[in-house]
């Protein structure tokens, strides 16, 4: 009967989050937010159902696995659902995003995106200046991370600005200028950022501008047989061991191992995509503060959200992320480290303030503003 549950709201909580990309489109920040949780979700719940029915030994807590998901599924439901109707009363017609610009709109199209590569590099430069920092890749951030951690935001969304700039370079501009947009959008996350591998978030990203300003030639590279046989396998790959390789450059420096890159890449992959991965964090963090193992945070997510986008330079004082600290109730080995902020998902951070009611109230509210 449990399995039975767990399979039944399985399948209603991935066809929310199906409807919700269908509806909204993959190309907007609910959307996009909803295939990270698909993901998360179906690769939690099949491996989950898999061992469980024929090897329940091999899970965390045995067959409990299936129960310890089932009462945060339903939490999970409840949110999508709340998030529905609030994007339904704001906008119960969606517009897709994507636009056919002509030659001067594409001219002030570039001109954006050189704006936006500009700005994001004196975010970027403010940042090493502030912290005397001369390098662009990892030591520079560990400077920051040790000993500055007010201006990290600073220093990542500056990159961010910068990439987007140089994806908004690379549909508007033609020849030699847009290959160099292109190999700009791929270095600036890769090279100068700290954590993760920053390939997939220029190709998902590159994938966002062009749907918008290229909609035609996207569809027609998706369309493609070579796109799924080739490009899709080769980009799945490369991302995986450009994870890996920072991983690994970053824990031992040096020269970089491509076996070893390619199992780093994949654990990273595990650690967010597996029995063992988000989902079963969201699920175990839920049933830790329902029961009382763990304590709500009384609305400091909530603002932590409001705040947490101004400079811990401007922002005297600015309190930590109230995730940090918190793998106890995240992870399976209940291993936890001070300067580890943890990732509770969309749903689980909406929980962690009062439960329920702040996930009904949360992403009702986010749905309204979402959608107007």
């Amino acid at each position: 009967m449990t399995l039975c549950s767990f399979v039944l709201l399985s399948a209603i909580n991935t066809g929310l989050l199906l409807f919700l990309i269908r509806k909204r489109g993959w190309v907007s920040s609910e959307g996009l937010c909803a295939m990270y949780l698909l993901a998360m979700v179906v690769t939690d719940n099949l491996e989950v159902f898999v061992r469980a029915y024929w090897w329940p030994e091999t899970l965390p807590l045995g067959p409990d696995e299936i129960n310890l998901r089932i009462y945060p599924t339903m939490v999970h439901i409840a949110g999508i659902v709340a998030l529905l109707v609030g994007l339904h009363v704001a906008d119960p017609r969606p517009r897709s995003i994507s636009r056919l610009l002509g030659r001067n709109e594409l001219r002030t199209l570039a001109r954006i995106g050189g704006c936006l590569v500009v700005i994001g590099a004196i975010m970027y430069g403010t940042v090493l200046y502030l912290v005397g920092a001369t390098t662009l890749g990892a030591h520079a951030l560990d400077t920051i991370w040790n000993g500055e951690r007010s201006v990290a935001g600073f220093w990542y969304r500056g990159i961010d600005i910068m990439l987007v700039g140089a994806l908004l370079l690379f549909v508007s501009l033609r020849g030699y200028w847009r290959a160099i947009a292109a190999a700009a959008a791929v270095a600036f996350p890769v090279l100068m950022t700290h954590n993760k591998g920053g390939l997939e978030k220029s190709l998902l990203w590159a994938a966002f501008v062009c749907y918008a300003y290229q909609k035609r030639q996207f569809r027609a590279f998706f369309r493609a047989a070579t796109t799924w046989m080739i490009w899709v396998p080769v980009a799945v790959l490369l991302v995986i061991l450009t994870v890996g390789a920072k991983n690994y450059y970053l824990a031992n420096g040096g020269s970089v191992n491509a076996t070893e890159s390619l199992m780093s890449g994949l654990d990273s992959v595990r650690a967010r995509y597996s029995a063992d991965g988000l989902y079963r964090g969201y699920s175990q963090m839920v049933t830790y503060m329902r029961n009382g193992s763990a304590e709500y945070f009384q609305g400091r997510l909530l603002s932590y959200t409001l705040t947490g986008w101004v400079p811990g330079f401007i922002y005297q004082n600015k309190p930590n992320h109230p995730t940090h600290d918190t793998g106890y109730m995240i992870y399976s080995d209940h291993h936890s480290y001070a300067s580890d902020a943890s990732a509770f998902t969309l749903v689980g951070l909406a929980y962690s303030d009062f439960g329920v009611v702040s996930v009904v109230s949360y992403l009702l509210v986010g749905g309204l503003v979402l959608g107007r």
